[in-house]
């Protein structure tokens, strides 16, 4: 288990960051309600 975790964690730091959209796009399947109620306020101003 140790192991998967240092694994992980090398993989982590070689790789670079991902695109933009595709962080948005993680951000969105994590908390699609947030996605929702951004869009429900901004049309309410």
């Amino acid at each position: 288990m140790i192991l998967n975790f240092i694994v992980s964690f090398i993989v982590s730091r070689m790789t670079p960051e991902p695109p933009l959209e595709i962080q948005q796009l993680i951000e969105n399947v994590r908390a699609p309600e947030l996605d929702e109620v951004e869009t429900k306020t901004a049309s309410n101003e």
